[in-house]
């Protein structure tokens, strides 16, 4: 409504809301990343996001929902390595507000906040800070915000529970084979580039112990790989338990484009030491090499005067 409001119900104020949310999900994971991680590491955990398909490219192109609701996670992550680093009853208000935005964004940001927040409850570090009573204002921020939105819900919830299920197509009998193999093809649509050009880049580094004296993460901050494994751990369980006990068939990419964003950051916290490595140099012309083919605008359709416009939609 605000740039409807300065540029007009346009195409450009889309255009404008749109980018500004996959920069602000850039910057948000670049700062998470900063926190825990050397710069040039830090760089590639943001900006190698793009290697992702569905948010390198189908962001672009597609996606309203989806592309807010990233954007809110990538703040959930940097709020959240923010708080453990330096509890303050700031940041517990920061917390609440990034949750309420997200569940307020797309209800797919459930999982993302209940497998960081399992994830964090597992860890003695984080769980501390998790527990501790300024999660009381966390508490309070995100339930008067969530809080009409939650009593429409309590209205319509059939509704919403029916188009759900729709989008899922749950099937009760013979799916299972299918629902894990649609499962699995779109983890692979969605992970199989980045992690392709990863380990053309660094190679056999990815197998090498951190040298001694290599400052890492595990040292300044030593619950930052066990949380970040967790929670992967869980939301690839909770797809499975989707399939298994739910009987989803129907998966889509941009569903796992806000549930894995923080998969590339996870990967440089696992392995500190590809700050330093020979790979580094390849690995940043690939990043830059997929922006690139990914944000090229392409030759305009002759004859669809359109088609420039749908783009910038």
């Amino acid at each position: 409504m605000g740039l409807n409001a300065v540029l007009g119900p346009s195409l450009l104020s889309l255009a404008v809301l749109k980018h500004g949310l996959l920069a602000l999900t850039y910057l948000f994971m670049g700062l998470a990343a900063r926190a825990l991680l050397p710069p040039r590491a830090a760089w590639w955990a943001a900006a190698s996001m793009v290697m992702l398909p569905p948010l390198g490219w189908s962001s672009l192109h597609d996606q309203t929902h989806t592309v807010l609701v990233t954007a809110v996670t990538a703040a959930t992550w940097w709020v959240a390595i923010r708080l453990v680093q330096a509890p303050r009853p700031a940041r517990y208000a920061l917390l609440g507000l990034v949750l309420a935005l997200g569940l307020l964004s797309k209800y797919n940001y459930a999982l993302v906040a209940a497998a960081l927040g399992a994830a964090a409850l597992s860890v003695p570090a984080t769980r501390r800070v998790l527990l501790a009573r300024g999660l009381c204002i966390t508490v309070v921020v995100a339930a008067v915000l969530v809080a009409p939105h939650a009593l429409w819900q309590f209205d319509h919830w059939h509704e919403t529970a029916s188009a759900i299920t729709d989008k899922m197509e749950l099937q009760s009998q013979g799916g299972l084979l299918d629902g894990l193999g649609e499962l699995a093809l779109t983890l692979l649509e969605t992970l199989l580039l980045w992690a392709l050009l990863a380990a053309w880049a660094f190679r056999g580094a990815w197998l090498r112990r951190a040298p001694a004296g290599v400052a890492a993460p595990t040292q300044a901050a030593p619950w930052a790989r066990p949380l970040l494994a967790r929670y992967l751990v869980l939301v690839l369980a909770a797809f499975v338990a989707m399939v298994v006990l739910g009987g989803v068939t129907e998966f889509k990419e941009h569903w796992m484009q806000p549930v894995f964003c923080v998969l590339p950051l996870a990967a440089f916290v696992w392995r500190p030491q590809l700050e330093g490595a020979p790979g580094g140099g390849r690995f940043t012309g690939a990043v830059l090499g997929v922006a690139l083919l990914f944000f090229w605008p392409p030759p305009p359709t002759p004859g669809w005067p359109g088609c420039v416009a749908g783009r910038a939609s």
